[in-house]
């Protein structure tokens, strides 16, 4: 179901939903197994149930294996071919997700993508899943190692087009699965060696952020030479390999939206990470990369045919010189020629077909080695049934419908695409009365986060982020990350500095917003190094609780908060102790 459906149209969707309008829903279960497996009637589609008591049928990789957990099947079969985007990130315990043809061939899978809405992780997600109109596909819950519980399926045809990149006449990308071993095979080159000075740039829609991605690495099979720029657990990470990793949690990516990123390699050894064409981190070096020479490759690190990037890459450019925010954010949404002044590669990824990426600025062509062609859709108007373009769905939009009731193919007021302007149309403008929506999504200003229109956040000076809310993002400040509780929040302190004297190891901050009175659990219990967690009333404070070794040698505060804002800092047991955590707080 797209985002916002039941919420936009309110009590009146319950009434459409069970007319089968807007929402094809079933009896509430899935199937023992492909020869009993529910079908699903079209999209979009939605239904809950349970695996407990079910047998266990399948397992498959994706990446982790081994799950003993009972499954229940669904049986599709779509009229026309095309993309669908499936959740099960409303679920309440540890899932995994298939798709299998109709030879049981799997087609695409997925563990862990997506928290539930109290911010439990471990969910599953796939987005932009081809189907071929007329084949049966089965669609299996499962859970990991022997988890099960009851589960919500969400699917609906992909729309695509609410996140595309902004240059108007691009109509390819290239989509990574994350399996090891996609890429892009450009090779050997002196002048795509990664030496500063150098700017990296590209187009991205992650569909994960979990772990090690790369856009573009020369990595040595010495495992210490070359360099790679990329994420990791969305913040991006430029790396000298052997050396450093040049870590940038500020500079967020989030999923399933598009970002223009680009990462500045000066002379001086510094790293400057720039979201969507404004200066998000710098972080300062002091060495210079060791040379590979390993190809260069796009979509993975080449030498251990890992951390592959799970998403979208479009319009990647390398330079061979340092380049200002002024004309990294003028070009972002432009086209290029391909001969602007020390553009050295250029891949627009706009061939799909075939096995071939050319550079559009060189000689540096790439070869496919797993990634598919995506095509990309012009976007629609955001608020259909308004036919007028008034701003609001009103009296004359539904006057309208009834002056064209009828055979009327490709009128604006035939919104549903049938071909025919009927009861459906009627509905859906009765549905969405009132005033248009406007998109608001998380502003980052100076020591706050605010929900606003992208107009007015730039009004304001402040750095916007599509489609989400302040809830569920984080905005740096002097003090640390602004966060709202609950949230889950992996890091690692190592790629940090020391900003608070508690302890001599690196450290992260957070500003955190308990919304209502309560028992709150603040927890890094599993991380990879010996933690201490400071919770207090002033920015690096303990003044309210100190834990140690409450789960093993990490830590975990459990206590009874009032609403308000309280200031958290994870810090290492002692000098040089860091590593990798997911904070919980709930």
């Amino acid at each position: 179901m797209r985002d916002g459906t039941i919420e936009r149209v309110g009590g009146i969707a319950l009434v459409l939903a069970a007319a089968g309008v807007l929402t094809n829903v079933t009896s509430g279960q899935g199937g023992e197994d492909a020869s009993t497996a529910t079908d699903i009637p079209g999209m979009p589609f939605l239904d809950t149930g349970t695996t407990v008591g079910f047998a266990d049928d399948t397992d498959e990789v994706c990446p982790f294996t081994g799950s003993t957990s009972p499954d229940v099947w669904y049986r599709y079969i779509p009229e026309a071919s095309g993309r669908i985007d499936l959740t099960l990130c409303n679920s309440d315990y540890d899932t995994k997700v298939y798709i299998y043809d109709n030879e049981f061939n799997l087609i695409a899978c997925n563990d862990d993508a997506c928290s539930d809405a109290a911010g439990n992780p471990f969910r599953s997600r796939l987005d932009l899943v081809e189907l071929t109109g007329g084949v049966k596909y089965f669609i299996v819950i499962d859970g990991w190692e022997g988890d099960a519980g009851d589960y919500t399926l969400e699917m609906d045809d992909s729309d695509f087009c609410e996140t595309l990149p902004p240059f108007l006449d691009d109509v390819n990308a290239l989509d990574f699965d994350g399996a090891d071993g996609t890429h892009v095979n450009v090779g050997v080159f002196d002048d795509l060696d990664f030496d500063p000075p150098f700017t990296l740039e590209a187009w991205v829609r992650p569909y994960s952020t979990d772990g090690w991605a790369r856009i573009a690495s020369t990595r040595g099979d010495d495992v210490v030479t070359g360099s790679g720029f990329g994420q990791l657990n969305g913040g991006l990470v430029f790396t000298t390999f052997g050396i450093l990793d040049y870590y940038a949690p500020s500079a967020a990516l989030v999923v399933g939206q598009w970002t223009h990123v680009a990462v500045v390699f000066d002379e001086s050894f510094d790293a400057h990470f720039y979201i969507d064409g404004v200066l998000a981190q710098t972080i300062t070096g002091s060495t210079p990369q060791n040379p590979s020479v390993n190809s260069f490759d796009l979509g993975r690190n080449p030498s251990i045919d890992q951390q592959v990037w799970d998403g979208l890459i479009d319009e990647v450019r390398y330079w061979s010189r340092v380049r200002t925010q002024e004309e990294i954010a003028a070009d972002r949404d432009a086209v290029l020629t391909g001969t602007e002044p020390d553009l050295v590669g250029y891949w627009r990824f706009e061939e799909g077909e075939g096995k071939t990426a050319s550079d559009s600025a060189g000689d540096h062509d790439g070869t496919l080695v797993g990634p598919a062609w995506l095509g990309l859709v012009e976007c629609g108007p955001p608020c259909p049934q308004d036919v007028d373009a008034s701003g609001d769905v009103g009296f004359s939009d539904l006057l309208a419908i009834l002056a064209n009731w009828g055979p009327c193919a490709g009128c604006s007021e035939d919104l549903d695409g049938s071909g025919d302007v009927g009861f459906a149309d009627l509905l859906a403008v009765l549905a969405n009365w009132g005033p248009c929506p406007v998109a608001t999504g998380a502003c980052c200003l100076p020591g706050e986060c605010q929900d606003l229109t992208a107009a007015d956040c730039a009004a304001m000076g402040g750095s916007y982020t599509t489609g989400t809310s302040c809830a569920d993002v984080g905005c740096p400040s002097d003090d640390g990350w602004l966060v709202t509780a609950p949230i889950v929040w992996p890091g690692d302190t190592c790629a940090g500095a020391s900003d608070c004297d508690l302890e001599l190891s690196s450290d992260e901050r957070w500003v955190v917003t308990i919304p209502t009175a309560g028992v709150w659990t603040f927890s890094v219990c599993g991380a990879g190094f010996d933690t201490l967690l400071y919770l207090g009333s002033t920015p690096c404070g303990d003044q309210i609780a100190l834990s140690d070794d409450d789960c093993d040698a990490a830590s975990e505060i459990t206590m009874k908060l009032d609403a308000g804002t309280y200031y958290l800092t994870l810090e290492g047991f002692s000098s040089g102790e860091c590593g990798g955590y997911t904070l919980t707080v709930e």
